[in-house]
């Protein structure tokens, strides 16, 4: 199973065609039961339903703050719905919310390469403004915890892949390591040896959990 994280801050749009063309290659060498997600961020994140075929569908999740398995659960209705047993006489059960995730957010190639190719060749860069004063607010560590459970929900407990593909540092929300504003050099490694960089610890205590 992998989940594609795809960050849409470069400036340069020529890294966004390229990179949709290499992510595109990839998809055709995969085994086509190998499950895929994918998921963008710069301000915000989104999380792409792959189900649909027909309209391009994701869920815009705000990148300032980190989203537990519940939690993503329910902001992606995946809370758990009735399914048959096939059994004659016997009442529907509950379907919990990892088999949503696996049907919506994580299908294989075979049925999905189709509606992931078209969202690739449609990746534009972050709609949101940047002021000359700062750098871009890019949700590394929110969009990392989103994949992260993501994967908790639908296949707890075993292996799995999320392909982080970033052009900057974290900016904004949880694991920032640099500050947004550009008057405010980023760390050198100086800064780590003397601890004089106060996002450095935060920062490794929370991409140490997500590990």
């Amino acid at each position: 199973c992998f989940v594609f994280v795809i960050d849409t801050c470069s400036n340069a749009k020529e890294e966004l065609s390229e990179l949709a063309d290499s992510l595109t290659q990839a998809l055709n060498l995969m085994p086509p039961e190998s499950r895929v997600g994918l998921i963008t961020f710069g301000t915000n994140v989104s999380v792409y339903d792959l189900s649909s075929e027909s309209i391009s569908k994701s869920y815009i999740l705000r990148g300032n703050r980190e989203y537990p398995p519940g939690r993503l659960g329910e902001l992606l209705g995946c809370t758990g719905r009735q399914i048959q047993t096939g059994q004659q006489g016997q009442a529907p059960q509950m379907g919990g919310p990892g088999q949503e995730v696996l049907e919506r957010f994580l299908l294989p190639v075979s049925e999905c390469s189709f509606v992931i190719e078209g969202i690739l060749e449609d990746l534009r860069k972050d709609p949101w403004p940047v002021p000359n004063d700062k750098r871009p607010a890019r949700a590394t560590g929110c969009a990392l915890s989103v994949a992260t459970s993501l994967l908790h929900l639908a296949i707890p407990r075993r292996g799995a892949r999320i392909m982080l593909f970033a052009s900057g540092p974290c900016t904004s929300g949880p694991g920032n390591v640099v500050s947004r504003l550009k008057e405010e050099d980023m760390r050198s490694h100086a800064d780590l040896a003397k601890k004089a960089e106060p996002l450095f610890a935060p920062a490794c205590e929370f991409y140490s959990k997500l590990a």
